[in-house]
């Protein structure tokens, strides 16, 4: 019953392109910032990282799949400089500046300027939703970008 509803529902869908690429995000940990330690436990330590850092789970949207999931835990940092952020980089942030909401982690597809400033456009990574976000991304909306994921909970 399942896959019955499962085909109907990707019957309307038109699948993504063989060559599917996405931009990927800019590299903010360097391969000798981390280190794996066992001492009868796993560790994993990361040095170096300016700015203050912080973990979040994930809410269970789909929008990011097959990137990112529910029960994964994605490493944050703040944003000093929006002018750091490239198109690739995935972002939270406060639809409107709203600090009421959980926020929307996306992926930057497009930088720009009008007359209000910066902004950017956002979409998930999911191939089957095919629309940016209904919004001009300012910088004070911005929380953070993603710096990792772990994919144990």
């Amino acid at each position: 019953m399942f896959l019955s509803w499962l085909f109907k529902w990707f019957a309307g869908k038109t699948a993504p392109p063989i060559n599917y690429e996405i931009p990927s995000p800019k590299i903010r940990i360097s391969q000798g910032a981390i280190s794996l330690n066992y001492d009868g436990e796993n560790t994993v330590m990361v040095t170096t990282l300016p700015g203050k850092c912080y973990k979040s789970a994930v809410a269970d949207t789909n929008s990011l799949d097959p990137f990112v999931d529910a029960g994964m835990t994605v490493l944050l940092q703040e944003v000093s400089d929006f002018n750091d952020l490239i198109v690739g980089d995935v972002i939270v942030y406060l639809p409107n500046g709203d600090t009421q909401s959980g926020g929307i982690i996306h992926r930057i597809r497009d930088i720009g300027h009008d007359e209000h400033g910066w902004f950017c456009k956002c979409r998930g990574d999911n191939p089957y939703i095919t629309w940016d976000d209904p919004y001009l991304i300012r910088p004070s909306w911005i929380k953070s970008v993603m710096v990792g994921v772990l994919t144990g909970g």
